[in-house]
């Protein structure tokens, strides 16, 4: 992302993995959606598939920047995108990308880098929490979906009798015109709104007076009318809706309750808080979310399992920590992983007070986490430290006994969360200026790179 006063959202990392072969204008239609922040409720940052980026496909020609775009709204801070890529509604078939600022929603048809539409919500200037990133979300699975695999085109065949007879009736019927023609397409699984919905999918975002709103994504109307969910002036941060509640964490620093963690039940028109937990020391970032819906949230002192809607807290582990957590599914059992001061702690993602498994990090601090599988079922995980001017990606692979290295990347100029797409490792040199601080910003930067690399 390159950011001025007027802000060019130049396919941040979400937009150029899912619409960046130039040869092809829909490369993603009917593909995976990101719903949030690193993408699902386990925060992942993982598209399990796209027919258009596998290992192999990335060594020919054709990937590349398509377009750029100037969101004047958003105060130098866009959120991070979510996408919905199988819209379609009165002017055809959409792939939309929204992005929020400080009261604004922009929504852009990434496929062909324009303007869908954009609206103004909430007061007419936001205050100074403005510096914080805003954030959107859409309800999230906390099962991922199976990815929608392409159809085998059947052969083509034609059958005829002789001259003026037509065709044969043991084709025409069970053969193959008839029975053993192509199989039948499966529809893929719906997604199931909240009962009290009854609009296309919407998605939510909070506004600096602290409402809550639910929008129809499709046009920009507002479904309910807002409520009040967070203290007016919070930074809210990385919204996610999982068993149709909308979850938001407040950043440290700036508004009247930083570090805590709020829920709000969307089942039903009246939107309703259900539950807010205050942290004893600085919260990092967004929760990530077990298979049963438990919250686990990352603080500077330690790690907490929320339970889901009432937010009450159960420690887990007490460690320096530096990232915020992500979940590894496998088979039969969830692992937490998070970044330390002194390496990557790796605990059972249950619930339950832990002692974490530690890998050390020589030369680094683990402060961004990705984690994905490869086809043979090997669980990966990536780390880096995106708060430095100069980092490299370090890839794991994740046993019953701990963290195995397996390879590091090339250094690169302040890097950013790297994100896989069906064995693909995006990785971002964002050539962000890191020697500001909150009271001194940075002011300059160079130009920004993506790199792809094999992840295995």
């Amino acid at each position: 992302m390159i950011q001025n006063k007027t802000t060019a959202l130049i396919a941040t990392a979400a937009v150029l993995v899912c619409g960046s072969f130039a040869p092809r204008a829909f490369a993603q239609r009917g593909g995976p959606d990101w719903t949030t922040t690193a993408g699902d409720p386990q925060r992942t940052s993982w598209v399990r598939w796209d027919p258009e980026v596998t290992p192999e496909k990335m060594t020919k020609p054709g990937f590349g920047k398509l377009w750029a775009m100037k969101m004047a709204g958003t105060d130098g801070k866009p959120s991070e995108p979510i996408m919905i890529s199988t819209y379609i509604g009165y002017r055809g078939f959409k792939s939309l990308a929204l992005v929020t600022g400080p009261n604004y929603l922009y929504t852009i048809d990434y496929d062909l880098g324009v303007p869908y539409y954009d609206k103004h919500y909430g007061p007419a200037k936001a205050d100074a929490c403005a510096a914080w990133p805003s954030a959107v979300g859409k309800l999230s699975s906390l099962t991922p979906i199976a990815p929608r695999q392409a159809r085998e085109a059947a052969g083509y065949h034609t059958a005829t009798g002789k001259p003026h007879e037509g065709v044969p009736m043991d084709m025409a019927v069970g053969g193959r015109l008839g029975a053993a023609g192509a199989p039948p397409r499966v529809a893929a699984p719906a997604m199931q709104l909240p009962p009290g919905i009854r609009f296309s999918v919407p998605v939510f975002m909070v506004t600096s007076d602290g409402m809550a709103r639910s929008i129809t994504f499709d046009s920009g109307k507002e479904g309910y009318k807002p409520v009040q969910f967070l203290p007016a002036g919070s930074a809210p941060s990385d919204l996610i809706v999982v068993q149709n509640v909308l979850y938001a964490v407040t950043m440290p620093g700036c508004g009247s309750a930083p570090n805590s963690v709020y829920a709000l039940d969307v089942a039903t028109k009246d939107m309703a808080p259900t539950g807010a937990w205050k942290s004893p020391s600085t919260v990092l970032g967004p929760p990530a979310f077990n298979k049963e819906g438990t919250l686990f949230v990352s603080t500077e002192k330690g790690i907490y399992a929320l339970k889901p809607k009432s937010l009450d807290a159960t420690p887990v582990a007490e460690t320096a920590v530096t990232s915020t957590p992500v979940i590894i599914t496998g088979k039969d059992k969830e692992w937490l992983a998070v970044g330390t001061k002194d390496g990557i702690a790796l605990m059972p993602a249950n619930g339950s007070a832990a002692t974490p498994i530690k890998a050390a990090t020589e030369g680094y601090t683990a402060t961004a986490l990705s984690t994905w599988d490869d086809a043979s079922g090997t669980h990966w995980l990536l780390a880096t430290d995106d708060t430095k001017a100069k980092g490299a990606v370090h890839a794991y692979k994740v046993t019953d006994s701990g963290l195995q290295p397996a390879w590091t990347s090339a250094e690169m100029a302040s890097p950013g969360r790297p994100i896989i797409v069906d064995g693909v490792v995006f990785a971002l040199s964002s050539g962000a200026d890191r020697s500001g601080t909150m009271h001194k910003p940075a002011t300059k930067g160079t130009h920004a790179t993506v790199y792809a690399l094999d992840g295995a």
